[in-house]
């Protein structure tokens, strides 16, 4: 039977569900009992976790297919064991979800949210949260409407914008220690579209326009480099400490973006609207195409470019220099 604290008990049993829910309590409990006397355990409860029995503290006094404890002459301890659910897909500490959507409902102010396995879904955070990807990959459309930092992992929208930052966002952490590829956040028509606060400190941002926005902080003697992936077909943006091989620049508010090749930066321009200024003398051996319906300005900023191939103007290019050393375009 089960027996309810009545002051007049001798023996203890002492429930602890492990972070699980028992009988809907997830604190630690005491039974209190006369001696003989036996209490019969309920089953716990945990979020993307699987019970899996009992771990007690006087074996013999526990019968382990009725889940009943005969009391006898010491106080007995039991605590959940538990398993993780292959349904589970993030965990808060010690607590299991098995979709992104309801660890962020669950998240407190500042708690990090572990990813642990790849999935597919749509994800809007309003929290103040950080995401720890764990190397893994979500899948899916995602909005940042909240303060959020992403670490170590992908993510990903193979149908549209990789991700929308309305509010604040810092990728990667200012450690001192970048690199390329710790984050990384992909799109198709644009990688990241940034309509709020970001910090970029790691990783890379791919779509047919990579960044479509400012950037706000970067590591020191770091640079926003963009150059063509080329067995996509898409621009990759990164970071590097030396933009010495860059060809073209486009200022933004406080970014400064770096350009390897001119048709990227034009393809950035088309999105943002920015002006371009010409970095370096270089020899252009690739096309260069201004596209139908677009307005590309471009400032020679006292450089040459040499074309080894067309440029071809289907918009409204103007191209023209503030420098007194006026630059040029001749084709090789």
């Amino acid at each position: 039977m089960n027996v309810i604290q009545d002051g007049e008990t001798d023996l203890i049993i002492t429930i602890d569900p492990a972070s699980g829910v028992y009988e809907e309590s997830k604190e630690i409990r005491n039974v209190y009992l006369k001696y003989q006397e036996t209490y019969t355990l309920s089953t716990p409860t945990k979020n993307g976790c699987n019970f899996i029995g009992w771990e007690v503290s006087d074996i013999d006094a526990f019968n382990e297919e009725t889940s009943t404890i005969t009391m006898y002459l010491n106080d007995i301890t039991v605590k959940a064991k538990w398993e993780i659910s292959e349904n589970a897909v993030a965990k808060i500490g010690e607590e299991y979800y098995t979709s992104i959507a309801e660890a962020l409902n669950a998240a407190k102010e500042g708690d990090k949210i572990e990813i642990l396995k790849n999935i597919t879904e749509d994800v809007t955070n309003t929290k103040d949260v950080s995401i720890d990807l764990g190397g893994y990959t979500i899948t899916g459309e995602f909005i940042n409407e909240g303060i959020l930092k992403v670490l170590n992992g992908t993510i990903e929208n193979p149908n549209g914008i990789g991700l929308v930052n309305k509010k604040s966002l810092n990728i990667g952490e200012n450690d001192g220690d970048v690199s390329d590829t710790y984050v990384k956040i992909i799109g198709t028509t644009i990688g990241l579209q940034q309509d709020g606060k970001f910090n970029f400190y790691d990783g890379y941002i791919e779509g047919d326009v990579a960044l479509y926005g400012k950037t706000d902080s970067l590591p020191k003697g770091y640079y926003l480099y963009t150059e063509k992936n080329q067995t996509k077909n898409c621009q990759r943006v990164y970071l590097i400490g030396n933009p010495a091989n860059a060809v073209a620049v486009i200022v933004d508010g406080a970014t400064t973006q770096y350009f390897f090749s001119l048709q990227d930066a034009i393809d950035t321009s088309v999105v943002t609207g920015s002006e371009i200024f010409i970095a370096r003398d270089f020899e252009a051996s690739y096309p260069v195409e201004v596209k139908e319906g677009t307005n590309i300005l471009i400032n020679m900023s006292s450089y040459n470019i040499t074309t080894g191939n067309t440029i071809t103007n289907n918009g409204t290019l103007r191209i023209y220099d503030t420098s007194e050393d006026v630059g040029s375009i001749t084709s090789a």
